[in-house]
This record gives C-alpha cells, sequence and structure tokens, in this order.
C-alpha cells in the first residue's frame, strides 16, 4: 500500500505527481527507457536466484540468521564480500557516531515510555508471541532522519521496543514514513545516503536517474508535519514469521494514528516538483524542535494511542526474492493489514534516558525472525548490516555519552 492510497484511505486527495513530472522533463521515451533501466538493475537479485521446487510438504524454508563461520566463507565469495562491506559501514558508523556523541541517523528525537495491548480478536495466524490481551511496557522514540530543522522536507521514524529498558528487550522494531525503502541492497544503500548527504543536486540526478527512486522519495518525505504523531510509520523490510500452523511466512509491520485524520507533512504539487530541497521554506517561522514541543504538549494534555498492524505474505513456490524487495511494496488487495496491538503512550522520558536507549531490529520473539542473505545484493542484506550496525553504533554513542556525563 503506496502513501497515496493510504491518503486515499483516510480521506485525502494527495497524489504522488512525481513521474508525470519527471516526464514533463525528460520526455515520454526517457522516461520509460530509465524506468526499464532501474527496474531491471533492482529486480536483478532475483532473476539470479532460482525458484525453489515445489514441494507437497514444507515443515520450513528459512534460513535462520546464524553467524558466518571464518571457513565456510572461503568458498563462499559473494558473503566474503558481504562481510567487508559490512565491516565498512560498522566502522563508518561507529567512527560518525563517536565524533557527534550522537545517532548516525535520526538523530533529533523524542522519547516516551507507555504500554502496548495486543488486540483481542487476533485475525492473523496464531504464535507464541502476539496472544490476545496481552500487555507489554513498551519505549517509544520520534525522530527526523537527516535533519535537526523540524520544518524541512525530511523522512521521519519512530522506534518502539517492547521493554522499558535502555537495552535489548523482545522486541524491537524501527520504522519510516514511506512505504517502500529508497533502495534494495548495499550499493544502492550506499548510493542514497550519498544524494542524501550531498545537496540538492546530487539529490536531484539521484532522482531523475530512476524513476522509482524520485516516486519513493516523495512516498517518503514529510515537509513540516503537525505532529509527529499524525504519520503513517513503515517497517519497508520484512521479517519471517513462524506461526503454530507451520505455514512458511513473510511480515511487514506498521504503525498508525488511531484518529481517521489525513496524514500530515505530505509534499504538495510544487513541494514535489522541487523534492530534492529539502530545506525549511523561507516563510516557515516555527522553531526547529518545535515537533517536539507539541509532541510534549500533546502528551501533557493526555495519552496518545496508536495501532500497530502487521501484513503477511504467505511463501508460495512461485516466488522469487523480490517478494523480499524492500524497493517495492505488497498489494494491500493480496495483502491486508491485520491489528497487533494498542499502543498506549503515557509517559515522557528525560533526554538522557533517550541518548541511553538503543533499538536493534535483531531482537525478535522466536515467531519472528530475520533471513541470512548470500551477499550484499540480496535483499535481505539490509536488515542483516541493520542488526550488526545498530549495535556497534549503540554501543560506541553509549561509551561516548558515559565519558561526557563522568567528565560534566
Amino acid at each position: 500500500m503506496t502513501t497515496e492510497v493510504e491518503a486515499g484511505r483516510r480521506g485525502s486527495s494527495w497524489t504522488n505527481e512525481s513521474w508525470r513530472i519527471l516526464q514533463e522533463y525528460i520526455g515520454h521515451e526517457e522516461f520509460k527507457k530509465r524506468r526499464k533501466e532501474s527496474v531491471k538493475k533492482s529486480d536483478g537479485f532475483a532473476e539470479q536466484v532460482p525458484r525453489p521446487v515445489e514441494k507437497k510438504k514444507v515443515k520450513s524454508s528459512f534460513k535462520a540468521l546464524v553467524p558466518v563461520q571464518p571457513r565456510a566463507l572461503l568458498k563462499q565469495p559473494g558473503k566474503v564480500a558481504l562481510q567487508t562491506k559490512l565491516q565498512k559501514l560498522k566502522l563508518a558508523a561507529v567512527a560518525g557516531t563517536t565524533t557527534a556523541a550522537r545517532r548516525s541517523f535520526h538523530g533529533p528525537g523524542i522519547g516516551t515510555t507507555g504500554f502496548a495491548v495486543v488486540v483481542d480478536n487476533v485475525k492473523f495466524p496464531e504464535n507464541d508471541f502476539f496472544r490476545p490481551r496481552t500487555v507489554f511496557p513498551v519505549r517509544l522514540r520520534h525522530s527526523n532522519c537527516w535533519s535537526a530543522d523540524d520544518a524541512a522536507a525530511d523522512v521521519r521514524g519512530v522506534a518502539i521496543k517492547f521493554g522499558d529498558t535502555d537495552g535489548h528487550s523482545c522486541f524491537e522494531l524501527v520504522m519510516d514514513t514511506g512505504t517502500m525503502a529508497p533502495f534494495w541492497d548495499l550499493p544502492s544503500y550506499e548510493e542514497y545516503v550519498s544524494a542524501m548527504k550531498g545537496g540538492p543536486e546530487k539529490l536531484k540526478e539521484w532522482c531523475w536517474k530512476a524513476p522509482m527512486n524520485y516516486y519513493i522519495l516523495v512516498d517518503g518525505l514529510r515537509r513540516a508535519p503537525d505532529s509527529y504523531f499524525q504519520l503513517v510509520y513503515s517497517s519497508q523490510t520484512c521479517f519471517t514469521f513462524a506461526a503454530k500452523d507451520n505455514v512458511p511466512r513473510y511480515v511487514k509491520f506498521r504503525i498508525i494514528p488511531t484518529n481517521k485524520d489525513p496524514e500530515s507533512g505530505l509534499l504538495n504539487l510544487e513541494e514535489q516538483r522541487q523534492a530534492w530541497n529539502t530545506a525549511r521554506l523561507p516563510d516557515e517561522e516555527r522553531p526547529q524542535n518545535y515537533l517536539r514541543l507539541e509532541y510534549v504538549e500533546r502528551l501533557m494534555k493526555s495519552s496518545v494511542m496508536y495501532r500497530l498492524q502487521l501484513q503477511l505474505h504467505t511463501k508460495k513456490a512461485s516466488d522469487t526474492a523480490s517478494t523480499c524487495n524492500p524497493y517495492r511494496c505488497w498489494a494491500p488487495a493480496d495483502h491486508p493489514w491485520y491489528d497487533v496491538a494498542d499502543v498506549i503512550i503515557t509517559t515522557l522520558l528525560t533526554d538522557n534516558v533517550t541518548a541511553q536507549t538503543s533499538f536493534n531490529i535483531a531482537n525478535l520473539p522466536p515467531c519472528l525472525g530475520l533471513i541470512e542473505p548470500e551477499s550484499m545484493y540480496d535483499y535481505n542484506s539490509i536488515n542483516y548490516v541493520r542488526a550488526k550496525v545498530y549495535s556497534a553504533a549503540h554501543g560506541a554513542r553509549l561509551a561516548k555519552y558515559v565519558i561526557f556525563d563522568f567528565i560534566g
């Protein structure tokens, strides 16, 4: 379900005009050519992986994410390159975190606590974790991905952990605005990061290079939204889902506001024409931290309630690896959203506690799992690297924070 579809469901006439805009600039034929090339590139890994042979009885077809043994790597050049890339990204994240003494991405933010209650009428397959009426303490953090200015056009994020603790908990999710990730593997992730950090011209070049890049950027950016609350956040990447019926499935998550108001901050037509110009508008007068101030005020008045939902894909013999491509979304007609839990936020965390709180998608209950990637071009390499890098970066940030706190 794209942001445009979700906007329509909430009564908004908002449309993603990026492809029409791009065709105005480069022409219809050039647009088709670039779209065909970008689709071929992003689907490249799926075409290389053979489809599995259909079997009558399938107990499990998922690989557990386990440490890769050095000796085994010698026979798997794709995994050698993946581990090399992982180490480079880990070192870069640690260096950036240590220098700034804050998170590498999603730096400015606000932390809260509350609880999650699994819904009474669970409509997805029975499992050992999401049991009806089960109550979990939670911590939740809202943030901007790239900019310290709340009024900028930026990807907004939410991170949630099922546990009121600084460190590991039984279930942690990191989600962003936008239904699709602006990358599908590690090389495309690095291209995206370079474009976002390179300024308007670099980002414009990235958008024009592939029509889907432009579409996903418009789909995910929110310019000066009214509140962190009035946004829809998606996991974009998928996990394995193990239910008691032993049918292999994939799962994606999202968290939405419980009211029916339209999503805030969607780019209007003129803003879409200049989506790469993400700085605040000249006539914007609100302070840089207005979103954080608004959320504090909102929470002082009453608790804030979200709805956590999931989307399932039952694994089939006809599936290709593209099922796990985060650069794509699952059609809602075939993959409806099921309510998982009400998330009720009641209390603001202090900045010190928020800074020490980690969120790592490697922390999952037994019914969920990460998929071991075959190479840096594997769609599942994104989650794999996130799981490794988040932990290393948090350790470096926490060490720096402790030193600053000790000196102070």
